[in-house]
């Protein structure tokens, strides 16, 4: 009966990590935080956009763009990866951004060559 037990186990063992492993490997870099956060009213106008991913991203693959919601593009610098922290994307934004909502449409390349894009707004408070 014990050694029953043991195949089994074993055999259970084995189809559990023959499914979880494609579940590991298709893993992507996705945002796991940003400055202004998501879905965040700010009292006031941002200097930058900091967002921060779960892998490290390639610099020149990486690019991060402002918009009014229903509206013009918003002039910004360019993405900047933090050479310390690969994980770390920050935009220097030129001016102060007028009250309303804004949206932030990301796009990176993580060091494993998956290209994930995303987005998501923000208000400045009126």
């Amino acid at each position: 009966m014990k050694a029953a037990m043991r195949t089994f186990s074993k055999r259970a063992a084995l189809a559990l990590a023959v499914v979880a492993a494609p579940m590991a490997a298709s893993a992507h870099t996705h945002m796991v935080s940003a400055n202004p956060a998501p879905n965040a009213t700010v009292p006031a106008a941002p200097k930058d956009l900091q967002l921060n991913f779960s892998e490290a991203v390639l610099p020149k693959l990486s690019t991060v763009q402002l918009a009014q919601v229903g509206g013009a593009a918003v002039h910004t610098g360019d993405a900047v990866v933090d050479p310390k922290n690969k994980k770390h994307v920050s935009v220097p934004l030129h001016g102060d951004l007028a009250p309303g909502a804004y949206k932030v449409s990301w796009s990176v390349v993580s060091a494993d060559s998956h290209k994930m894009k995303g987005d998501y707004t923000f208000t400045v408070k009126r």
